[in-house]
């Protein structure tokens, strides 16, 4: 279950994308866009850009929460029992509609995303993904994103029939982050399930 807070981290990180896009983008693009930026994060700061949880689907790193949301705004979420207010909140901010079999995503004109939301290190990273992934195609960005992380995922789902999370450290691992930075991103998730 998400925070509030980890809530809000995650809809400014779409409503960020989504006003470079203001024609609006295709979700498997904006899905890409939040993978590579995450990647990048902790490939560089050793800590996730938001806390959505990456799953290992057949088109790439699929971000869950968002996901959720998108599904949500098509009216295709089967399950009723995921629908909260935060997630009601986030999926009034945009917009989903169809070109063709194509679903485009759009954020409401008036809704910006909260700048106090999004680190100097967050628009770094978000700003670099979204400059590798808009002159490619959404087909070219799923083959790219199906890195070693998501590797690992889908040889785990075969073999044993679970969709695990994409793990920061196989994310970061997959960005090819120096073995010191692994380190550091192990000793943190270890923290932090000490903490919970």
């Amino acid at each position: 279950m998400k925070t509030s807070d980890q809530i809000l981290k995650i809809k400014s990180t779409i409503l960020y994308i989504l006003e470079k896009f203001p024609e609006g983008i295709d979700y498997i693009r904006l899905f890409k866009i939040m993978y590579f930026a995450q990647r990048q994060h902790l490939v560089v700061y050793g800590s996730p850009l938001m806390e959505d949880t990456f799953m290992a689907r057949k088109l790439g790193p699929v971000p869950a929460f968002s996901y959720k949301v998108v599904k949500y705004k098509e009216g295709a979420l089967l399950d009723k029992c995921s629908i909260t207010e935060e997630l009601m909140d986030v999926a009034n901010s945009i917009v989903v509609s169809c070109e063709g079999d194509v679903k485009i995503v759009k954020k409401v004109s008036d809704v910006v995303y909260d700048e106090d939301e999004l680190s100097v290190s967050n628009i770094k990273m978000l700003d670099t993904s979204i400059e590798f992934c808009k002159s490619k195609d959404s087909k070219e960005l799923s083959k790219l994103s199906h890195d070693k992380a998501w590797r690992y995922s889908q040889k785990i789902y075969k073999e044993t029939g679970e969709n695990i999370p994409m793990t920061y450290y196989k994310i970061a691992e997959a960005g090819d982050a120096t073995k010191s930075m692994l380190k550091v991103i192990k000793e943190r998730q270890m923290i932090k399930a000490d903490l919970c």
